[in-house]
């Protein structure tokens, strides 16, 4: 009897560790978003798809980068009068990993010096889940507010 409680204790210990240390995506999910968070941010892409639009399936990162309806393109953020709001909105930002693909409407894709994707954070209609590169996640923080903020009239 005391080998079968030693068993279950040693495969409870091995299957709580790895839960109890976030799961590889949700680590990837937080490494990609901290990557993006302590890069040398030059030029930023904005695409978006308007909310009302009606689809059969979910808006996936391809979808939106294919068919997206609006386009608005930050050449050099540092010159502009978003850098610092947009950095701010940025390092507040956080990802939880979740299961399941959000309908995105909105990306925002960063890019270095050399034009180089750093990388690439959806959002769904209300800023609540979408994805980081492509890991699905919910958000915190005012990232989604700042975009909102900035260009929603121009979306709807």
């Amino acid at each position: 009897m005391k080998i079968f409680s030693n068993i279950f204790f040693v495969l409870s210990v091995a299957l709580l560790i790895p839960a109890a240390m976030g799961s590889p995506m949700n680590v990837s999910a937080r490494s990609d978003l901290e990557k993006i968070k302590a890069s040398d941010i030059f030029s930023v892409e904005i695409l978006a798809i308007p909310p009302n639009l009606s689809t059969i399936v979910n808006i996936t990162q391809e979808t939106i980068r294919r068919g997206y309806f609006y386009k608005i393109t930050i050449q050099d953020i540092n010159i502009t009068p978003y850098r610092k709001t947009f950095k701010e909105a940025l390092m507040s930002a956080t990802a939880e990993l979740k299961s399941s693909a959000s309908d995105l409407r909105w990306a925002i894709i960063i890019y270095d010096k050399n034009r180089s994707e750093i990388g690439a954070i959806y959002f769904n209609e209300n800023g609540e889940s979408g994805a980081v590169n492509d890991n699905y996640v919910n958000f915190g923080g005012n990232l989604y507010k700042w975009l909102n903020k900035n260009f929603a009239d121009v979306v709807k």
